[in-house]
């Protein structure tokens, strides 16, 4: 059985460009792969801590006796979000673009399963990602134009963080110029879910 997880991060809910993408990719996906288990991560329905000091202390230096009930709470979603990506062979994730960037919604998960030790380590002087063998697939929105790959941020980010952690195999598939061209949004739509197709065909 195929094991996949799906994390969502867009905050505009119905009307998120990005989930309907990802609603056409888990229709054909299925339609295709009926054999397959997926983890459903909501990141706006379901918060995660925001990493501070207490947090981030909790990782390495607060012994488990003398934690406090927030840095539990905090390393028992990291683990079990950690959990969750270790037994997935593909990882398909929304990433809208908010002023250049991801959301916080998203950064915050990035923050809570990237650890030392889980899914990277050093070894030899170098940095070594840790969860291997696994596809991303990232469904991305944006409400200007690509000008310039220069300010790219949002999928050179999303790629360096995915290779950081071991997953360098990854796919962007989106829509753009949802508020400057909005006429076209159908359009984009129709050529994100041609892409889609392409890829759950060769998958």
């Amino acid at each position: 059985m195929k094991e996949i997880l799906f994390i969502q991060s867009s905050i505009n809910g119905a009307n998120s460009q990005t989930k309907r993408i990802l609603n056409y990719f888990e229709r054909y996906w299925i339609k295709n792969h009926e054999n397959t288990s997926i983890i459903k991560r909501n990141l706006v329905k379901n918060s995660l801590p925001i990493m501070d000091e207490e947090v981030f202390s909790a990782y390495y230096s607060t012994p488990l006796t003398q934690q406090s009930e927030k840095q539990k709470k905090a390393i028992e979603i990291s683990n079990e979000l950690i959990d969750e990506i270790k037994c997935s062979e593909l990882i398909v994730m929304t990433a809208p673009m908010y002023n250049l960037s991801i959301s916080s919604q998203l950064k915050n998960y990035f923050d809570l399963i990237i650890r030392a030790g889980l899914t990277f380590s050093y070894i030899n002087n170098e940095r070594v990602g840790l969860l291997k063998n696994k596809k991303a697939l990232i469904l991305t929105s944006q409400g200007g134009l690509k000008y310039d790959k220069d300010m790219d941020y949002l999928n050179n980010y999303l790629r360096d963080l995915l290779n950081f952690v071991g997953i360098e195999d990854s796919t962007f598939i989106g829509v753009e110029g949802v508020a400057m061209k909005p006429n076209n949004i159908e359009l984009e739509h129709s050529n994100a879910e041609k892409k889609i197709m392409d890829f759950i065909n060769n998958y």
